[in-house]
């Protein structure tokens, strides 16, 4: 049975913080009617229902999402989808409104490699690959399943990058093997390079991928992104 096109929404959910400063989502709730007679041929047998939730790419790294579904009415039996934990289900410490992008110094201190040194030139790989050093050994310190370490892994990419901007084509450094291939950056960055094959990269390469590292950083970094003593 084809799938007709799927009706799309956003909703503004509320969002709490605990007494360290970090921000969930809470849980809420989402009612759906499917609306009309359906003859009684076309239902022989389940009919699907297409239900599709995501969050904004720049919270990707942090968050995951959990979708149950139940009959109306049906207070016992639920369905969980089997990609998604219910373990991962935000749970709201503190019912006090707050602003998200009023970040605690909290997590300036787990941010070792900002800011930058005053002489970082985001055109001279050389200063790129020894960002992606210090960011390597801030990233295998972390929990592997922790949000952190997905935010880490990103930003270990846009820096390693920054140093190899003709990835995955000509030559390049090696990488960290205890940080996986993986994340919205780097494959975005393959997907796009694969699609324009060898040919040399735009000129701006270094912009865009400047504009990143400030985009991912800006997340949790309270304070200045390249210092200003000298």
């Amino acid at each position: 049975m084809e799938l007709s096109s799927p009706i799309n929404a956003i909703i503004y959910p509320d969002i709490s913080v605990n007494g360290t400063g970090s921000v969930t989502i809470c849980p809420f709730e989402i009612s759906v009617a499917v609306i009309g007679d359906i003859p009684p041929h076309l239902v022989q047998q389940k009919v699907p229902v297409s239900i599709s939730v995501s969050v904004s790419r720049e919270l990707q790294p942090f968050t995951n999402l959990f979708v149950r579904a139940r009959p109306v009415g049906d207070e016992e039996g639920e369905e969980h989808s089997p990609s998604m934990s219910p373990r991962s289900l935000p749970r709201p410490e503190l019912d006090s409104p707050v602003d998200a992008y009023n970040h605690s110094s909290y997590y300036d201190q787990d941010i070792p490699f900002v800011p930058l040194p005053s002489a970082f030139d985001r055109y001279n790989p050389a200063h790129w690959a020894r960002l992606s050093e210090n960011i390597s050994d801030y990233v295998v310190s972390l929990q592997p399943d922790s949000g952190m370490r997905s935010w880490g892994t990103n930003m270990y990419w846009v820096s390693w990058v920054g140093a190899n901007v003709n990835f995955p084509f000509g030559e390049w450094s090696k990488w960290d093997g205890e940080i996986p291939l993986e994340g919205s950056f780097i494959e975005s960055w393959l997907a796009d390079a694969y699609a324009r094959g060898s040919s040399p990269v735009a000129e701006d390469a270094l912009d865009v991928i400047w504009s990143e590292f400030l985009r991912y950083t800006s997340l949790f970094a309270n304070g200045p992104i390249i210092s200003t003593l000298f």
